[in-house]
């Protein structure tokens, strides 16, 4: 997929937020206590009129008000570090949803991608 990045690619994310416009989409999550270089990236979009796609804990994240679409998740854990449960399954759907609409050439190109790594043996079934 040459039309996907992760951000940073080197440096700081407002980096690569900088060069995007309204024709882009950030994706940004963040859980409290909430990351300032995520924070500042979205601003940085917003500024930019970038669609922005957020993931969070709460509704009262920082993240969420110059949010396009907020997602807000819970990620309460009894142990001492969050869970991310909630937050891997809300991704896992909405990748389904993507690739559920996308043209068949996009699930093709996942077999494939899949096949190669099975030919190289980086798999084992």
């Amino acid at each position: 997929v040459d039309n996907v990045a992760a951000i940073p690619v080197i440096g700081l994310a407002i980096d690569d937020v900088g060069k995007m416009d309204e024709r882009d989409v950030l994706i940004a999550m963040t859980f409290s206590p909430y990351r300032s270089e995520v924070v500042e990236a979205v601003r940085v979009a917003a500024d930019r009129e970038v669609p922005i796609i957020t993931v969070t804990d709460s509704m009262a994240s920082p993240i969420v008000s110059a949010a396009t679409h907020a997602f807000v998740v819970p990620n309460d854990s009894p142990l001492p570090f969050s869970s991310n449960v909630a937050s891997t399954a809300l991704l896992e759907t909405l990748l389904a949803f993507v690739v559920a609409e996308s043209p068949d050439d996009v699930a093709t190109a996942i077999e494939t991608f899949h096949d190669h790594r099975r030919a190289a043996a980086i798999y084992h079934d």
